[in-house]
C-alpha cells in the first residue's frame, strides 16, 4: 500500500503535463503562473517520494541501522517497499540532483545576459527605440535597481501600423508586468528535477506568448493583435524567430487563437490545483506510513 502512495506524485506529474496543453488553450493568462507553481509542487512531491523509497535501502546499511536503533533484517519486510522501487528512487535522486545543477547553471547564464542588457541601456523611459536585431521586440525583465524595459527595433516599428505598434508594446509590457521570465525559470528548474514534466517547457513557452497576446488584444482588438504577431514573424530574421519563439507553427497557433472567440477555462484550470494537491497528499501519506514503520522497528529493537 505504501508503494501506491509513493507512486501517486509520479502519476500526478504525468497527468499534470498531459492536461496543461488543454488548459493553456482555454485560459492562457491564468495558466502561466499556475503551471509554474504547480510544476514546483509536483516536482518537490515526486522527489520526496523518491527519497522515501530510497531511504528504505539506505536504512539497511548496518552503520545507519546501528545509529537509528533498528534491526536491519526487519526493515525490508516492514516497509512494504520493493527493493527495485528503492533502487529506482535512489537513482532518480542522483539524476535529479545532476540535472538541477546543469539547469541552475543555465539559468544563471541567462540572467547574466539580462544584467548585461540593463548595463547596455541608458537610464530613461520604459520603452526604448533602438537599432537591434531585425524584427526584435524584447522585454528586459526587472532586476533590483533596474526597472523592466521594452526594447523595440526601429525598423520593425516602421513596418507596423499604429494600432499594431500598440499591440506589440502591450504584448511586451505584459511579459514584464506578469513576470513571465521568472515563471519560465521556475518551470525550467522544475522540469530539470522532474523529467516527467518535460513537455511543460514547450507548453509554458506557448502560454507565456498567448497570455501576452490576450493582453495586447484587450488594449487593441483581436484581429489587430493577430496581424501584429504575423507581421513580426514575417519581418524577423531566422535567428530572431528562434529567440522570440515565433516559429511558423507557434505563430500559426497564436494567430488562430486570436482570431477565435475566447473560451472560459475555470473548470479545466482547477486541475492545475487538484493534481499538485494529490501529489502532496501522496508524499505526505507515504512519509507518515514510513515514520510509523520505523517507530515500530525502534520500539521492537528497544524491547529486546
Amino acid at each position: 500500500m505504501t508503494l501506491l502512495w509513493l507512486l501517486l506524485p509520479a502519476l500526478a506529474s504525468v497527468a499534470f503535463a498531459r492536461s496543461a496543453d488543454r488548459i493553456v488553450a482555454s485560459d492562457p493568462r491564468r495558466s502561466v503562473w499556475r503551471l509554474a507553481v504547480g510544476g514546483v509542487v509536483v516536482a518537490i512531491a515526486t522527489m520526496t517520494s523518491a527519497a522515501i523509497a530510497a531511504w528504505v535501502l539506505v536504512a539497511q546499511i548496518p552503520l545507519v541501522a546501528s545509529l537509528g536503533g533498528w534491526d536491519v533484517g526487519r526493515v525490508q519486510g516492514s516497509a512494504d517497499v520493493p527493493v527495485v522501487a528503492s533502487i529506482v528512487g535512489l537513482v532518480v535522486l542522483v539524476v535529479a540532483g545532476a540535472r538541477l545543477l546543469v539547469a541552475s547553471s543555465r539559468a544563471v547564464r541567462e540572467w547574466r545576459v539580462v544584467v548585461d542588457l540593463h548595463r547596455s541601456l541608458q537610464p530613461g523611459p520604459r520603452i526604448v527605440d533602438a537599432s537591434v536585431d531585425a524584427g526584435a521586440a524584447v522585454a528586459v525583465p526587472a532586476l533590483p535597481g533596474h526597472p523592466g524595459r521594452i526594447v523595440l527595433d526601429r525598423a520593425l516599428l516602421g513596418a507596423l501600423e499604429p494600432a499594431e505598434r500598440t499591440a506589440v508594446i502591450a504584448h511586451e509590457a505584459e511579459h514584464l508586468d506578469a513576470r513571465h521570465a521568472q515563471a519560465s525559470t521556475v518551470v525550467a528548474l522544475s522540469v530539470a528535477v522532474n523529467p516527467l514534466l518535460c513537455s511543460l517547457v514547450r507548453i509554458h513557452a506557448l502560454a507565456v506568448e498567448r497570455a501576452a497576446d490576450e493582453q495586447a488584444a484587450e488594449r487593441t482588438d483581436r484581429r489587430t493583435t493577430a496581424r501584429a504577431v504575423a507581421r513580426a514573424a514575417l519581418y524577423a530574421s531566422t535567428a530572431q524567430r528562434l529567440v522570440l519563439g515565433i516559429g511558423s507553427s507557434v505563430t500559426a497557433t497564436r494567430v488562430e487563437a486570436l482570431l477565435a472567440e475566447p473560451t472560459g477555462g475555470r473548470r479545466r484550470s482547477t486541475l492545475l490545483l487538484i493534481l499538485p494537491l494529490l501529489a502532496v497528499v501522496g508524499a505526505l501519506v507515504a512519509g507518515a506510513r514510513m515514520e510509523l514503520v520505523f517507530e515500530a522497528l525502534m520500539h521492537v529493537a528497544g524491547a529486546r
